[in-house]
């Protein structure tokens, strides 16, 4: 188990987590006769193997049934005949799986045949559907197959669809960009970037990706793609924003949390500091001063705090991300950086808070994961799980559907946003985080009130070589709010169009404290039961 939670095989080198030639030699210990529901799923089993997982059931098993003469060909002539199972996206596990489903109708009785062969169900873009659940979001639900509907719905091509609107509507009103895309997205365009989101992809990022894809078209100018990209991400990200406001709002407030919590400082180290070195906790810096005594000027790396939360099922997480210090030691072969774990190192701020949403939702996936194997297990099914995929036999498929959706509104019934603020108020009661205060006349001729008050410094523009290291909030932005990294190297500094004179800013130590949670939207969680596509 990882320090989120998530389930991992012991075995190094043949298990479940492994390549398709692994996952296609592996079978349960018990067999289980197929029955009529049974030898249905395997029909839609080898069909999603082979890649058509996009149609409705119906139509992955009529798939199945008319490649019933290739099936049996790859299993009796599998490299001299035609090769079928060749161009399955998953090749070994669909030949494993043609051998199943030959031998089970040339047994003349295929509902009585016992398999050991495990079927798969995979979630439909999994951190989205846990975000879509949090944000209580309806169009994100029926996107990633939360609501019930008649087929599967895909969110790559949904957002694909949306995308191809705005792009309608800038060609129209003349956007030289829009005219060279129009009529060209498609779903491998955004499909990275759309499940890159959960992870929390920066713009940059989204864009080197959206690049990356266009450089594969013919009909795209070479010489385009860079503004066509940088286009296309900012497109794709609204169309997240569209169907996943809620989400959208959840996963900043989860980042600028943790950002807070990273910048802040126990009350106790502060009461220590100021009896060992007979200083006040709070001090005005004056223009020469280059001395980095711990203070809320200089509020030192040492201090900083790792985000630490309980998941619903009571795992304590703690994120592990620290500035670990490096010796280089030069050999006449190489260069070599050594690294000691065991040394107390600073965190990581920007790394904190970077990493907490998908931490977040990875450790949510890791706890239904678990409960749904605990429900498996007292109803005697077997069961396997890779993340976010679940294994178990052909007939036991429509239980363990059951039992994931279950599970799934089970956990998302709990107030699991309203939890954590509470739980972060709890932990960090009596925290402090540093405060920068613009006083005098000069703030006030630099557009500020009063006393304008500032948690480190927002940037204004992006220093050249480091864009990957910003997200989209700050290319479009900075959101109000969040917390900003004055002595983190990894935050990408610029100074601001105007700075105000050292000796008007005032660095004090404020309490820590969180923003409101975002409101919920209208999605019940309870529809999932109905889903059948909730898990395909």
């Amino acid at each position: 188990m990882d320090f989120r939670g998530r389930a991992y095989p012991i075995p190094p080198h043949l298990n479940h987590l492994g390549n398709d030639l692994c996952r296609g030699l592996l079978q349960f210990e018990i067999n289980k006769p197929l029955g009529e529901r049974g030898l249905r799923w395997m029909k839609i089993h080898i069909a999603n193997l082979y890649g058509f997982d996009k149609g409705s059931f119906l139509e992955r098993e009529q798939f199945a049934t008319e490649n019933m003469e290739n099936i049996h060909d790859s299993v009796d002539n599998p490299l001299g005949g035609k090769r079928w199972w060749l161009g399955a996206e998953d090749p070994w596990q669909c030949l494993a799986t043609c051998f199943e489903i030959s031998a089970a109708y040339r047994s003349g009785k295929p509902e009585e045949y016992e398999s050991r062969l495990p079927v798969h169900q995979d979630g439909t873009c999994n951190g989205l559907q846990h975000y879509a659940a949090l944000g209580g979001d309806l169009a994100g639900a029926q996107a990633v197959n939360l609501a019930p509907g008649d087929r599967p719905a895909d969110v790559y091509t949904g957002v694909a669809d949306r995308v191809s609107k705005l792009i309608e509507q800038d060609a129209e009103i003349g956007v030289h960009e829009a005219k060279l895309l129009l009529g060209k997205v498609g779903r491998k365009i955004v499909k990275q970037t759309v499940m890159t989101n959960v992870y929390g992809v920066t713009f940059i990022g989204a864009k080197t990706q959206i690049e990356n894809r266009l450089k594969e078209r013919d009909d795209i100018p070479p010489d385009q793609n860079y503004l066509l990209s940088l286009y296309l991400a900012k497109q794709v990200f609204a169309s997240l924003g569209e169907m996943f406001h809620g989400a959208r709002q959840i996963q900043d407030w989860l980042n600028d949390s943790a950002k807070r919590i990273a910048k802040s400082v126990p009350a106790e180290t502060l009461e220590a500091s100021a009896g060992n070195n007979g200083e006040a906790v709070s001090t005005t810096s004056q223009s020469s001063s280059k001395t980095k005594t711990f203070s809320a000027r200089n509020p030192t790396a040492n201090q900083m705090t790792s985000v630490i939360w309980t998941t619903p099922l009571g795992l304590p997480i703690v994120q592990p991300y620290r500035r670990v210090k490096k010796r280089q030691v030069s050999t006449i072969l190489q260069t070599v950086f050594i690294e000691n774990p065991d040394a107390s190192c600073p965190v990581d701020a920007q790394k904190q808070s970077t990493a907490f949403p998908p931490n977040f939702i990875h450790s949510l996936d890791a706890t239904h994961m678990l409960m749904s194997a605990v429900a498996c297990q007292q109803h005697g099914l077997t069961f396997a799980s890779v993340h976010d995929s679940y294994w178990t036999h052909a007939c036991d498929v429509d239980t363990m559907n059951q039992i994931l959706r279950d599970q799934f509104i089970e956990l998302h019934s709990q107030p699991i946003i309203e939890n954590l603020r509470n739980e972060f108020i709890e932990r960090y009661a009596g925290y402090k985080i540093p405060v920068s205060n613009a006083i005098g006349d000069k703030a006030s001729t630099a557009g500020s009130a009063a006393k304008a008050k500032q948690v480190g410094f927002a940037p204004e523009g992006i220093a050249e070589g480091d864009e990957d290291k910003v997200s989209l909030d700050t290319l479009m932005g900075p959101a109000e709010g969040v917390l900003s990294d004055e002595e983190d190297e990894d935050v990408v500094k610029a100074p601001p169009k105007k700075r105000l004179s050292k000796s008007r800013i005032e660095y004090t130590w404020e309490d820590l404290e969180f923003l409101p949670l975002p409101p919920k939207g209208e999605f019940d969680i309870r529809q999932v039961k109905d889903s059948h596509y909730f898990f395909h």
